[in-house]
C-alpha cells in the first residue's frame, strides 16, 4: 500500500506537470460540477480553500457562493492546529 507521503508527491509531480490552460479548464469544471450537485444548492456554508501549488482553483465557487448568500470558510493552520474562518468578500484571501 502506497504511504501518504508518496502519494502527496506524485500528485504534486502531476500537478506540477499540467499546463495552465489545463488546470483552468479543469477547475472550471470541477466547481460548475460542485455547484449543480444538490449538497451544494441546499448547502448554507460551503467550506473551501484558497489554491496554492497548482492546486484546483476553487476561486469561481468562492465568488458564486459569495453571490448567492452563502456563508463560505476557509481553513487557517495556526500551530498544530486547523481553523475555518468565514469571509464575505474574495479579496480577504
Amino acid at each position: 500500500m502506497i504511504k501518504k507521503e508518496e502519494a502527496r508527491a506524485i500528485v504534486k509531480r502531476y500537478r506540477g506537470q499540467l499546463s495552465r490552460e489545463s488546470l483552468c479548464k479543469s477547475s472550471m469544471e470541477i466547481c460548475e460540477t460542485i455547484c449543480a450537485t444538490d449538497c451544494y444548492k441546499s448547502a448554507s456554508t460551503v467550506f473551501c480553500y484558497a489554491a496554492v501549488n497548482g492546486e484546483v482553483d476553487l476561486s469561481v465557487l468562492i465568488k458564486r457562493g459569495l453571490r448567492e448568500g452563502k456563508c463560505i470558510a476557509l481553513p487557517k493552520t495556526e500551530g498544530p492546529d486547523m481553523r475555518f474562518y468565514l469571509i464575505d468578500d474574495i479579496a480577504q484571501l
